[in-house]
């Protein structure tokens, strides 16, 4: 049987220059992205006539997840600069994750986290971090 792994170098990740500008910059020197991940939550509705005294439970909201990204972080670049200026303006942006066989998830992110490291003899690296906000598109 053949396989359907594939590796992902290739893949991008980008965003809107502006909200709701329709116009996306790519992230440059990306070197890891971490997808969102759907989790659905819980809702506890147990009763006091529960049968055997076991908590019941119904499905309640979905939280779509989040997005990282990490960089080949360069202080002052254009994709720092970018991605400060997203951070600071509180904003939700489109952006999207295109894989290496050219599969699309569009989605409207909330940045939450920016954050570089500096290591004594390693390469410098930053990690951006935002919650989306609704349903991912996918195409």
């Amino acid at each position: 049987m053949t396989t359907n792994a594939q590796i992902g170098f290739g893949a991008s990740f980008a965003y809107e220059t502006s909200p709701g500008s329709g116009s996306y910059t790519t992230g440059v020197e990306v070197t890891d992205i971490g997808p969102p991940g759907a989790k659905l939550s819980t809702v506890d509705v147990t009763h006091m006539a529960s049968p055997g005294g076991v908590r019941e439970f119904v499905g309640g909201l979905i939280d779509p997840g989040q997005v990282s990204i990490k960089i080949n972080f360069a202080p002052s670049s254009g994709t720092d600069a970018d991605l400060d200026a997203w951070l600071a303006s509180r904003l939700g942006r489109s952006a999207k994750i295109t894989f290496a066989n050219a599969a699309v998830w569009t989605f409207k992110a909330i940045p939450t986290d920016y954050a570089a490291t500096i290591p004594m003899d390693g390469k410098q690296e930053a990690t951006f971090t935002a919650q989306l906000s609704g349903s991912k598109v996918v195409s």
